[in-house]
């Protein structure tokens, strides 16, 4: 195994050896699941010990995906074997969002509902406003646990605007929380700020009374960013994978990784939606290597 790879078992900057990593977003529909699946994935080969957790289970995206039943029908709740499934919608199981940070792993991987930072006030604080009972239960609970919270955005302005949302909340517990940013791009290229003109900023131009254009512009978005880099949180790219692949993958319900590369294990794919989804997939494993390392830092 590679350094690189080992890193996460060493104590970081927090001291903590493990992470809570929170898959999240107050909009609907940003990516969550298919970044958690993919995420899921690319720590795994990186032989990261994963604790895989579906806090929706309602809508049972992640472990619709990759969980697994018993030998007698039942469905399998091993979070590593299979998918652990809670609905932190519901009162009587928002006591998830702390009890899976003692899983015995380096990585627990969540993915959950849309505004589940509503879940996070209520479930200690009582919808106080503040997050401090919620922080402090953590670091009794799961000692070993830091938190990261893994904003997914898309091209919506209320994606960043969520992401302000956790900073105002959080910023005060740099000791034990992170944030990462990721952004749903096909890869690295110039055309990146383009796609998350709200997240980069862009400009507009400034319009008098009747709508005609003064020839001066005002920079629009930008400053979440900012601010979320100032905070020292990560930004990493993954990427889109193809409609059509995608469809396929999800009906033989297998991992992204076993329906491409030179010798499939299952193949679903032509050679053009193979080779788009390995170029996915192996960005993707390159952005969860320094997810580790910024986890371990």
């Amino acid at each position: 195994m590679s350094k690189k790879e080992d890193k996460i078992r060493q104590p970081g900057g927090t001291g903590k050896t493990g992470t809570l990593l929170m898959m999240v977003s107050d909009k609907g529909g940003a990516g969550k699941t298919t970044d958690s699946i993919i995420l899921s994935e690319c720590l795994t080969k990186l032989d990261i010990k994963v604790a895989k957790i579906d806090m929706d289970g309602v809508i049972s995206g992640l472990s619709g995906r990759l969980g697994k039943r018993n030998a007698d029908g039942s469905y399998n709740n091993d979070p590593f074997e299979s998918v652990a499934v809670y609905n932190v919608r519901s009162e009587e199981q928002q006591e998830a969002l702390i009890s899976v940070a003692k899983i015995d792993a380096e990585i627990v991987l969540c993915d959950t509902p849309a505004h589940v930072r509503d879940n996070i006030l209520n479930v200690v604080d009582q919808k106080s406003g503040q997050v401090n009972e919620y922080v402090e239960s953590i670091k009794m609970f799961a000692p070993d646990k830091q938190i990261c919270f893994s904003h997914v955005i898309d091209r919506n302005k209320a994606s960043v605007f969520s992401v302000q949302n956790y900073l105002d909340l959080f910023s005060p517990y740099s000791d034990i929380v992170k944030h990462v940013v990721v952004l749903n791009m096909q890869s690295h290229s110039n055309k990146i700020e383009q796609r998350f003109g709200y997240w980069f900023g862009f400009d507009m131009p400034v319009l008098d009374e009747n709508g005609r254009s003064t020839g001066e512009k005002k920079r629009v978005g930008g400053k979440i960013r900012d601010r979320f880099l100032k905070e020292g949180g990560l930004e990493i790219v993954i990427g889109n994978i193809p409609e059509t692949a995608g469809d396929k993958i999800d009906q033989q319900n297998c991992r992204f990784l076993d329906a491409c590369g030179a010798m499939p294990k299952y193949d679903i794919l032509n050679l053009a939606e193979n080779r788009m989804v390995y170029s996915v997939m192996e960005n993707a494993e390159n952005e969860t290597k320094r997810l580790v390392e910024f986890l371990a830092s």
